[in-house]
């Protein structure tokens, strides 16, 4: 029943966060069979649970299964808090200082960091652009460039291009990349892709973030377009009007196994990163 629920789960996670009917939901209800999260929810489930001091590295294998479980963390969680300092010290931690000029760029968290492409990574690219889980639906769309031709071409068009790491071993799990831009017009293209394996947690959504509030901070962007087949865009469709706008649909676009799909282009505004700033 909705009574054995905390209210910030209802409200603040399933409701506001997830953009659930809380009156559809139960203790036992589950988040992807009846709740139908698409993947870009689940990672929005993650970061809530972050936020909230849940430790990402200790959940189980594909994370809280029902709105019961989500709720045993957050409780974990408010119980170790309560046995110290209430959770004051963590509150604090997560202020801002005081700000002494224009921010530097950020590009770590405690879960990941953004690195140049640098020699020792092409390697790593060059298998994640050729790999059969992936190359299909990146780049190269199944095409495979010997490793000089796709290391020749690795920054063409690209104003900016990144490997994502992950903490604390500096494993490369993926990589961001800004190209074709356009100054005058304050506008660019923005790819990204990882390996399987970390593609349902929260390094993608950390990931593309972080690089996002970069390109916006350095640049004077106005907007940065995605270019994403349907078989992507249904793993992230519930952030449309959240995350980014969709500005196109092109009908029958793109070929792959036996059919054409459709492509959306979709627009991510400095409204969607970062907050609303004075523009001169």
């Amino acid at each position: 029943m909705l009574s054995e629920l905390q209210y910030n789960v209802i409200q603040d996670l399933l409701a506001k966060v997830l953009d659930v009917d809380p009156s559809m939901v139960t203790p036992s209800t589950h988040l992807r069979d009846e709740l139908c999260l698409d993947s870009l929810q689940q990672v929005e489930l993650q970061a809530w649970l972050a936020a909230r001091g849940v430790d990402l590295a200790a959940l189980p294998p594909g994370g809280p299964q029902t709105v019961g479980d989500v709720q045993a963390l957050v409780d974990a969680v408010d119980a170790v808090d309560a046995a110290h300092d209430g959770g004051q010290a963590r509150q604090a931690a997560s202020l801002p200082g005081p700000a002494s000029g224009p921010a530097h760029p950020v590009l770590h968290s405690a879960q990941l960091a953004l690195r140049p492409v640098s020699p020792e990574y092409v390697p790593f690219l060059y298998d994640l652009a050729t790999r059969e889980e992936v190359g299909w639906r990146w780049r190269f769309r199944g095409a495979i460039p010997d490793i000089e031709t796709f290391q020749a071409g690795l920054r063409q068009g690209a104003l900016s291009q990144f490997v994502v790491v992950v903490a604390p071993n500096g494993e490369p799990v993926g990589t961001v990349s800004c190209y074709n831009a356009d100054l005058h017009r304050g506008i660019a293209f923005l790819a990204a892709a990882f390996v399987p394996e970390h593609v349902a947690g929260g390094v993608p959504m950390t990931a593309v973030g972080m690089f996002l509030r970069y390109l916006f901070q350095v640049w004077d962007l106005r907007k940065i377009y995605m270019e994403v087949p349907d078989f992507n865009y249904t793993q992230i469709a519930s952030g449309a009007g959240k995350y980014f706008e969709v500005e196109g649909h092109l009908r029958e676009h793109s070929y792959y196994d036996g059919r054409y799909w459709d492509e959306y282009m979709l627009a991510i505004y400095r409204r969607h990163v970062v907050d609303p700033r004075p523009r001169p």
